[in-house]
């Protein structure tokens, strides 16, 4: 559990959590992120930013796309990360407090994808400090034959 030095601080990590959730629901719809790029006329970067991102206090699908722009996320990039936005949700919807979040998040990961398959009964994903990034677990590779 977080431990908050003021009420100030517990509302700025809230707020976060919330931006992030909205993002990874965007993650998990990758191809809303070409619709919004396409209708807000939102170009990606050229030059990626990659500082902290700040969300508004309520954040919405299209400043998600504008942050994700500014960082020079691509569409395919983006689809690239469905799993672990679908492990990362997963994992969220159990322990988030607001009712509606939680039902959003359950609704989005029980929708079959644009490709007509449904998303895995479970995902996992353990933090790999060698590359220092959240790694899938990988299969034992077959004892090669002597």
């Amino acid at each position: 559990m977080q431990n908050f030095r003021t009420l100030t601080d517990r509302f700025y990590y809230e707020n976060e959590l919330h931006g992030w959730i909205v993002l990874m629901m965007l993650v998990i719809r990758s191809h809303k992120y070409d619709h919004i790029l396409a209708r807000e006329e939102i170009h990606m970067s050229d030059t990626p930013s990659w500082g902290l991102i700040e969300f508004s206090d309520s954040p919405s699908d299209i400043e998600c796309a504008q942050h994700l722009a500014v960082q020079g996320v691509t569409p395919d990039e983006l689809a690239n990360a469905n799993q672990y936005a679908f492990s990362w949700l997963q994992a969220t919807q159990e322990y988030e407090k607001d009712v509606q979040t939680r039902i959003a998040i359950n609704k989005l990961l029980n929708v079959p994808q644009v490709d007509n398959t449904t998303w895995p009964d479970s995902m996992s994903y353990h933090y790999s400090t060698t590359y220092s990034r959240w790694m899938p677990p990988l299969p034992a590779t077959p004892a090669a034959p002597s």
